[in-house]
């Protein structure tokens, strides 16, 4: 089972495996024991994850020790890169005092206001001189019959001694 599951590793499930041991051995074992012998498989053949990562920092030490130098010298590589890559793209600035003076009678004036998103109002904004909608009503108030406001909202003294009782008269 060992050989059919080093070239065939990522295809073998334990389904395959349960199948191979009925007819090579005619006995019936569980998915759980298939999975388990599929796992326990490809740790011989390709070692344990767990102890390769413990050896990933001991190879690292190994490397450091062996390649002191070489490691400078990849370093000095790329920060030579870095530098030519940075002063390609443009010039340094010059001094401050030759910078050009401003002029003060110029005047600098803001960004064009650019509108946010958002839904757009229901009605066009008009110019000052437009006025407003031609068939647009304007309300009237009921107690003192001037344009402007309506009767809720109205402060006439008028309106206040010729108005009427709330309420039901019975």
């Amino acid at each position: 089972m060992e050989d059919h599951m080093k070239v065939h590793y990522k295809s073998t499930t334990p389904r395959n495996i349960i199948d191979e041991v009925r007819q090579k051995y005619h006995v019936a074992i569980s998915y759980w024991t298939a999975w388990h012998a599929r796992i326990k498989c490809l740790t011989q053949i390709h070692g344990d994850y767990g102890e390769s990562y413990n050896l990933v920092f001991v190879l690292c030490d190994q490397s450091d020790i062996s390649y002191e130098t070489g490691l400078d010298k990849v370093l000095q590589f790329l920060l030579l890169g870095f530098h030519i890559q940075t002063s390609i793209h443009g010039k340094p600035m010059p001094d401050p005092k030759d910078w050009p003076k401003p002029d003060p009678n110029k005047y600098v004036f803001p960004p064009p206001y650019v509108r946010g998103i958002g839904r757009p109002k229901k009605n066009r904004r008009r110019d000052e001189d437009e006025g407003l909608k031609p068939n647009k009503k304007k309300r009237k108030c009921s107690k003192c019959k001037v344009e402007g406001h309506n009767a809720k909202t109205c402060k006439s003294l008028a309106a206040e001694k010729n108005g009427r009782a709330k309420g039901r008269n019975i």
